[in-house]
C-alpha cells in the first residue's frame, strides 16, 4: 500500500515506547504501516503524549534510531531526555 511511495517528512505514534525496546503497538495492520513508512522517509517524527513513555504494548514496531525527534506534550523524563541525547534524537514539547 504505501511501500511505493517516499515522503519527505512523515508524523507517525504508537502505543508505547520502552528504552529497551523502542517504539511498541498492539494491532498488527498498524505496525506493518508503520514500520513501511519509516522506511520510506527521510525524516520520521514520533507524536506521543506523557503517558506513553514506559508503558507496554504486544508488538515491536522498532528502535528509536530511524527517528529524527520526539514531538510530546510534556516535557519527559531527564532519563528519557538522556536517552535522546545519546542517540542524537530531538524532542519537542
Amino acid at each position: 500500500m504505501f511501500s511505493n511511495y517516499m515522503v519527505g517528512k512523515a508524523f507517525i505514534s504508537c502505543n508505547a515506547l520502552t528504552q529497551k525496546f523502542g517504539m511498541l503497538d498492539n494491532y498488527e495492520p498498524q505496525k506493518s504501516i508503520r514500520q513501511t513508512i519509516i522506511t520510506h522517509a527521510r525524516n520520521t517524527y514520533l507524536l506521543v503524549d506523557h503517558t506513553k513513555f514506559d508503558d507496554s504494548a504486544d508488538m515491536i514496531i522498532g528502535p528509536f534510531s530511524p527517528l529524527s525527534g520526539v514531538i510530546t506534550d510534556e516535557k519527559p523524563s531527564q532519563e528519557w531526555l538522556i536517552f535522546f541525547k545519546e542517540n542524537n534524537i530531538a524532542v519537542f514539547w
